[in-house]
């Protein structure tokens, strides 16, 4: 282990032990892969202002090891959290790459770090419409995002096998991602879905236009009030409040219509149990398929659909997804 060096590295170790009662701390260890969590982070945020570091939730997200924390105080702080491909783990050859859901953020994924072997890269993809200024991209359709997407994904690994994973909308981008890397010929050796649903309504057009007109605006008012209560979301600025909330109704509007293309191979779906009527769960399960040549394993967590979303409930599901992408890669 790589002890920290230095006062500053020092102190922050320190606070990581005060908040996650971790008594080794190395300078490349992740707060998150340690057992930290949103709450925590805002613990240790508090604990480090206490000893004159000025280090907020965003800077722990951004640069989450006592290392990287170090080089935020000293070049002043840094964010790199709405950037369109976030390197949540580097490692080796072996690489999961998470998608997006529907907010547009994919750092949720961070919980699975606690469980995915250390040998494994990890990378979130996220919306490119959250940056600022010139960089920032509103892509309209799946085939746009399929095809951005692609393209991030090949530049860190231009060939497969590759290993995907997103939960809700997520699911649906990486079923979509798997079609076309197939497409390319190149092998998609794991593709994991977290509660996601290939078609929302079914064959209830009403229902569909529901979700279209009513459906969409009440998430996105109900996604406002989450973000004042979110110790990471509350710390944006408006404008990129703003922009998530944007986000979110496109991509909504996106996952309405069935999802199209297939998968050539197994996937695991993890799927949301708690509040979900059985007939729905059982709709899903047939939706995806319907959509997959190969065998779709489906595990039960007693968990609501959001809640797969949150990083610390990976506590529930994370050796089973890591189990299942590890079998695909030995």
């Amino acid at each position: 282990m790589d002890r920290p060096r230095g006062d500053v590295e020092s102190l922050i170790a320190d606070a990581v032990h005060d908040v996650l009662g971790v008594t080794e701390i190395g300078r490349d260890d992740d707060f998150f892969a340690l057992g930290g969590h949103s709450l925590a982070a805002v613990r240790l945020a508090s604990r480090l202002r206490a000893v004159d570091l000025e280090l907020g939730v965003r800077d722990i997200y951004a640069q989450p090891t006592v290392a990287g924390l170090a080089r935020a105080v000293i070049d002043g702080g840094g964010d790199g959290m709405l950037a369109p491909l976030v390197e949540l783990r580097r490692a080796g050859d072996p690489a999961v790459f998470c998608l997006q859901p529907a907010g547009g953020l994919s750092w949720s994924y961070i919980g699975a770090l606690r469980f995915l072997d250390p040998s494994i890269s990890v990378y979130a993809i996220q919306d490119p419409a959250l940056q600022s200024g010139d960089d920032a991209i509103e892509l309209t359709s799946i085939e746009a995002l399929v095809d951005d997407h692609v393209e991030r994904i090949r530049a860190v690994r231009p060939h497969g096998p590759y290993h995907l994973l997103g939960w809700s909308f997520g699911g649906q981008l990486a079923h979509a991602i798997a079609a076309r890397l197939h497409e390319r010929g190149e092998e998609v050796a794991s593709l994991v879905l977290l509660d996601s649903y290939a078609d929302v309504a079914g064959a209830d057009t009403a229902e569909r236009e529901d979700l279209s007109q009513n459906g969409i605006e009440e998430a996105q008012n109900n996604f406002r009030r989450h973000m004042q209560t979110d110790p990471l979301l509350s710390s944006f600025a408006s404008e990129v409040q703003d922009r998530l909330v944007r986000t979110l109704g496109r991509h909504l509007a996106l996952s309405i219509p069935p999802t199209v293309g297939r998968h050539a191979g197994d996937a695991l779906l993890i799927g949301a149990s708690r509040g979900t009527p059985l007939e729905m769960q059982r709709r899903r399960d047939r939706q995806w398929q319907d959509r997959i040549t190969g065998t779709v394993h489906v595990h039960s967590v007693d968990l609501e659909h959001a809640q797969l979303g949150q990083a610390h409930n990976w506590s529930v599901f994370g050796q089973r997804v890591a189990d299942y992408i590890w079998a695909r890669i030995e």
